[in-house]
């Protein structure tokens, strides 16, 4: 029954990211509209990790007859940072704006010289939101089952074994670079003297399979794998990343399925 679930929300997640791309310039024109609307009736329980309606705002139905919901569906979420976090096209943002824009979390603040700028602005607003993360918020909205309930971790397999480098249940095989988690030219790999809160933040190879039950009482799974495959004669890696699931962080579903050549 997962497996059916997370192939239907993937094939959904097609339709809206098709979606994301035409209806985007709407969203961004009343972004800031859209954001204040839904700050003011939601917030993200920070111990469960889900989506919770504040006081006075007890009824779903009513925000869903609103149009800025439905745009705010086609935003990454209850954040005001557009054009996504600081390493994200960070050459681009450092050239068209200066370093105060990412003092700033990448946000203008509406703060433009020209028209130039505006169209620039809009380009990175686009590629974060429409583009490398589209309909974001829609399925946190409507996907999202909170964290994993204690007790109910089960790793299936892990390759490398327990014990060699995951010392901690919630490190999966991932890959982690030099300038942002998800950006960047260089893998960021765990050193001798690298601090545990740090861990997280780098590169793991293997594979490993976990089963939990979400906050919302569904039993789900989330598969990992992470390699690099050295070409020598062609003086290249490939750098390999999947996961498949639901993310124990938050119950989201989750989709990476990465292959990337590198210069070695």
């Amino acid at each position: 029954m997962n497996i059916i679930l997370y192939i239907s929300i993937m094939l959904l997640g097609i339709t809206l990211r098709i979606l994301s791309a035409i209806l985007y310039p709407i969203v961004f024109l009343f972004r800031h509209k859209v954001l204040s609307f839904m700050i003011a009736r939601v917030q993200e329980d920070e111990v469960n990790r889900v989506f919770v309606l504040k006081s006075g705002y007890e009824k779903k139905w009513k925000l869903y007859l609103h149009p800025y919901f439905w745009m705010f569906c086609f935003t990454t979420g209850l954040t005001d940072q557009y054009a996504g976090p600081s390493w994200y096209k960070r050459n681009l943002k450092e050239k068209w704006f200066g370093v105060s824009v990412l003092k700033e979390s990448c946000n203008i603040f509406g703060k433009w010289f020209n028209f130039k700028q505006r169209l620039q602005y809009f380009y990175l607003c686009y590629c974060w939101q429409a583009l490398r993360n589209s309909h974001w918020a829609f399925m946190e909205w409507f996907f999202r089952e909170g964290k994993w309930k204690d007790n109910t971790i089960r790793i299936e397999y892990c390759d490398p074994p327990e014990g060699s480098i995951y010392k901690y249940w919630d490190i999966m095989p991932q890959l982690k670079w030099d300038e942002g988690n998800d950006g960047g030219k260089v893998l960021r790999f765990q050193t001798d003297d690298t601090h545990v809160s740090e861990i997280w933040l780098c590169t793991h190879l293997g594979k490993k399979k976990l089963t939990f039950t979400t906050h919302k009482g569904n039993k789900r799974f989330m598969y990992a794998f992470a390699k690099i495959i050295y070409l020598r004669p062609l003086k290249l890696n490939l750098i390999i990343e999947h996961q498949f699931g639901w993310n124990y962080w938050n119950g989201i579903v989750i989709f990476h399925f990465k292959h990337i050549l590198r210069k070695s």
